[in-house]
């Protein structure tokens, strides 16, 4: 079952937690969206390595601690 909800996500600050395929889709509609998007995550799947080279996003590799909410407007997990 989903739960819809619309928000406007333009130059909101989003966290995604993972970087395989779930969080790969999350992040290509957050970008079309116009969210500044930020990947934490050991590895990163081919097209959101891509992005991040590109710019697009940012990357943080480690362990998910609370301190990465720190000016976080969204958080997808």
């Amino acid at each position: 079952m989903y739960y819809p909800i619309m928000m406007h996500m333009e130059g909101k600050r989003c966290l995604v937690v993972g970087g395989g395929l779930v969080a790969t889709r999350k992040c290509r509609e957050l970008l079309k969206c116009s969210a500044i998007v930020e990947v934490l995550a050991p590895l990163l799947s081919h097209e959101l390595l891509e992005k991040h080279q590109d710019g697009k996003i940012k990357w943080t590799t480690g362990e998910y601690h609370n301190e990465y909410l720190n000016n976080i407007n969204f958080c997808f997990a």
